[in-house]
């Protein structure tokens, strides 16, 4: 949940001066240090995410912010209308998601890629299953500590998560608390390998 485009544009002035940028939407945002470049996804893939061309030196690494729709909370855990819908929200989950995945998978043939954001779901549900294909869940790999993050004052859930593609390696990630956000921050480390 980004803030207002003002609002990201001095975090990244902050934090890189003029080495770095930005790209902005109301959902979802990415900063980064580097020449970054808005990807505008054709308007039949767009689903809740922002995708910016991220350049250092001379390696492009595709950045994907996203967040995938809300879970519903019910408290009527017996009645048949909470059942349907969850049955309702995961269902628009996973095909959002695989929206995304195929959008992932069209970008070009072995990206350096990287994808984070509010999943909404945990790691290993299966509306999360299309993103396995293309990508390597961070903290699986390299995670320390307990890595929960929603929400921010008692974690029990990681909903919130960074992904990347196969040249990049996980060296580490964890999660930290935030003082404006009701999640905690994910931190990942990743190493580049060389193309093939």
């Amino acid at each position: 949940e980004s803030p207002s485009r003002a609002s990201v544009q001095r975090a990244a002035q902050t934090l890189f001066r003029d080495k770095g940028g930005f790209a902005w939407s109301a959902d979802c945002s990415v900063i980064a240090r580097g020449k970054v470049v808005a990807v505008k996804a054709p308007e039949a893939r767009r689903d809740n995410f922002v995708h910016a061309r991220v350049t250092i030196g001379d390696q492009p690494i595709e950045v994907m912010s996203l967040r995938l729709f809300p879970n519903v909370v019910r408290l009527d855990v017996l009645s048949p209308g909470a059942w349907r819908a969850y049955h309702d929200n995961r269902r628009k989950r996973r095909s959002q998601a695989g929206r995304i995945a195929d959008y992932l998978g069209a970008i070009e043939r072995e990206p350096v890629l990287i994808v984070g954001g509010d999943f909404n779901a945990p790691p290993r549900d299966a509306a999360l299953d299309r993103f396995a294909e293309v990508t390597t869940d961070a903290f699986r790999t390299a995670g320390r500590g307990w890595g929960a993050t929603i929400i921010n004052q008692l974690p029990l859930v990681r909903i919130d998560q960074v992904r990347a593609s196969a040249r990049l390696t996980p060296m580490a990630a964890w999660a930290e608390p935030t003082r404006y956000s009701d999640h905690r921050r994910v931190v990942a480390d990743f190493v580049l390998a060389s193309a093939h």
